[in-house]
């Protein structure tokens, strides 16, 4: 018996799929994650309410008080109107602020978007035979998308609803 070792046939489809085979092995492995898509931007034209209740020191509201708002950029007071508003029959005042983002630019290089919305405001309240009381109100609030699904449990949104700030008078 003659014996003589069999030369392979060479199967030109077999060798295309292990040579893809081989390239997706080779390139897949130093491929990075696919990346999520785009977190959400901060709401355009946000607006954050704010009111005040202005009390005496036995906590009896001091209606009909004019109040001066004084806000620090880049801030802006929507409302009252000119800066100049008078407290209700409660001692309320309703202040409405638009607050510009300011961004966190290390998050930004990671893909995500954190933005605080500060608010800085001074406020003087006029009072019937006394001198002016000043008060200071400070409010942030902060939108946050983290791009890693991780981290995602952490988004947030900045809040809407208005915020309640006692001031008491000498």
């Amino acid at each position: 018996m003659n014996w003589r070792p069999c030369k392979p046939a060479v199967r030109p489809a077999a060798a295309l799929g292990l040579g893809l085979l081989l390239a997706a092995l080779a390139f897949g492995g130093c491929a990075s994650r696919p990346r999520p898509a785009e977190p959400d931007a901060p709401p355009a034209g946000y607006q954050r309410r704010i009111v005040v209740l202005v009390e005496r020191a036995d906590f009896q509201p001091v209606a009909g008080a004019q109040v001066r708002i004084e806000v620090e950029a880049p801030t802006q007071l929507i409302s009252p109107a000119g800066g100049v508003g008078r407290t209700d029959g409660r001692g309320a005042l309703e202040l409405v602020f638009e607050p510009r983002p300011q961004y966190d630019r290390g998050a930004l290089t990671g893909g995500d978007i954190i933005a605080d919305f500060p608010i800085r405001a001074v406020l003087t309240i006029g009072r019937a035979g006394g001198a002016p009381v000043k008060r200071v109100i400070e409010d942030r609030q902060t939108f946050a998308r983290y791009a890693d699904p991780l981290y995602q449990g952490l988004n947030r949104d900045p809040e809407t609803e208005a915020t309640y700030f006692g001031l008491t008078m000498p």
